[in-house]
């Protein structure tokens, strides 16, 4: 055991973060070439990405499309999906050991804090998801195991940081919580949530209007 959790969280934690990292960067590269077909140069089409994606990134301009409740939650979400993991004490050392850099930690009580929040929030907004049923259609099977290992990762690791909660050993619940953190790092790339982002209207703009030109 000791030997699966020293390797799920060291070779594969930092496999995981190359693929994502570099999956990340393929998605927005592959979009900004589409459009630089339409627009004839490169810098349009990252310039023409990075506008869209800051466009849907704006909380403001999304809850007037998707919603409020189901924005808030979104928001509270990657608040605790980007502190937690970041910056809990815990994950600070497993940083700085894979960096090798003093990496910054925040106090352990609002982590704590943060970790049961965005657990509430991650399963309000997964059963917010499936009562929406234009959603669900535009949703594929494996869109939706990134809630779903969040939701795995952030459960684990609160009974990681309080074993006398768990029904398992310590060691199971930390290589559940490993697995979950590392599978969730593997699949973003590839999933809705990756689409959504690196995939904005200007790509569709961009099809249509070859499309047009080749009708």
């Amino acid at each position: 055991m000791g030997a699966l959790l020293e390797f799920s969280s060291g070779a594969l934690f930092r496999l995981a973060i190359v693929v994502a990292v570099l999956g990340v960067g393929a998605q927005f590269i592959q979009n900004a070439l589409v459009i630089a077909r339409s627009s004839g140069t490169w810098k349009a089409g990252a310039g023409s990405s990075l506008k869209a994606i800051g466009a849907w990134l704006n909380p403001v301009a999304r809850a007037r499309t998707r919603g409020v409740v189901g924005e808030i939650l979104t928001v509270i979400v990657l608040a605790g999906v980007i502190v937690v993991p970041l910056f809990y004490l815990g994950h600070a050392r497993l940083w700085g050991r894979t960096l090798f850099l003093d990496w910054p930690a925040v106090p352990a009580e609002i982590s704590d804090l943060l970790t049961k929040v965005t657990i509430a929030a991650l399963a309000a907004l997964l059963v917010w998801r499936l009562a929406d049923r234009n959603y669900r259609l535009a949703m594929l099977r494996f869109d939706w195991l990134p809630i779903l290992l969040a939701l795995s990762a952030f459960v684990s690791g609160y009974l990681v940081a309080h074993p006398g909660h768990s029904p398992l050993s310590p060691d199971n619940t930390a290589l559940i919580h490993f697995m979950s953190a590392d599978a969730l790092l593997l699949t973003v790339p590839f999933t809705r949530l990756a689409r959504c982002v690196l995939l904005p209207s200007a790509i569709a703009g961009a099809i249509q209007h070859r499309k047009e030109v080749a009708a």
